[in-house]
């Protein structure tokens, strides 16, 4: 069953005046949203499908991105998921790394994800990562996002069996 409210007015909630509707939405810019709306979502996945594999200790570059912002004061909120990973050895762990225009953004804080790996301790265990990344505050324009792994104690092959990482972006107002 779908149902239907149709009105052309609204009232607050606290009863003290009414909200006219008629192309209110249409005519809003990102600057007269207010804070923490949601400007624009970017769906992306990597540019090529090529398995890398990354050698301990080595940072390697993954994917590079770009985006176009609207908003004059906005942070990017980066959801990742890398699909299928392997892991060359038991203590293998990968650390992603995410960059905007050339600022990182730092891990295990309130701004980058922190990594907890279901097969950790397991031999050439096969992964799935899906976390969360927080920008600087950026002005409108096209950013460059670059995304990389830090590989420990053993190798890291992502993008396994040519399985492309997927990014929701979404643009959200300072």
């Amino acid at each position: 069953m779908t149902s239907k409210l149709k009105t052309d007015v609204l009232e607050t909630g606290s009863g003290s005046g009414t909200i006219a509707l008629n192309n209110q939405l249409s005519g809003m810019t990102a600057e007269s949203m207010p804070s923490g709306s949601v400007l624009k979502t970017h769906y992306l996945k990597s540019p090529d499908q090529n398995q890398v594999t990354i050698a301990a200790g080595v940072t390697t570059v993954i994917d590079t991105l770009s985006v176009t912002t609207v908003g004059a004061s906005s942070r990017l909120v980066i959801f990742f998921d890398t699909q299928q990973f392997v892991k060359g050895g038991a203590n293998s762990n990968p650390n992603f790394l995410f960059s905007i225009d050339g600022t990182d953004i730092p891990t295990n804080t309130e701004f980058g994800h922190h990594h907890w790996h279901i097969g950790y301790g397991s031999n050439a265990a096969r992964e799935d990562h899906m976390g969360w990344y927080v920008s600087q505050t950026l002005s409108a324009g096209s950013h460059t996002i670059v995304q990389s792994t830090l590989a420990y104690n053993d190798t890291i092959t992502v993008k396994h069996q040519g399985r492309y990482q997927r990014y929701m972006i979404q643009e959200i107002k300072e």
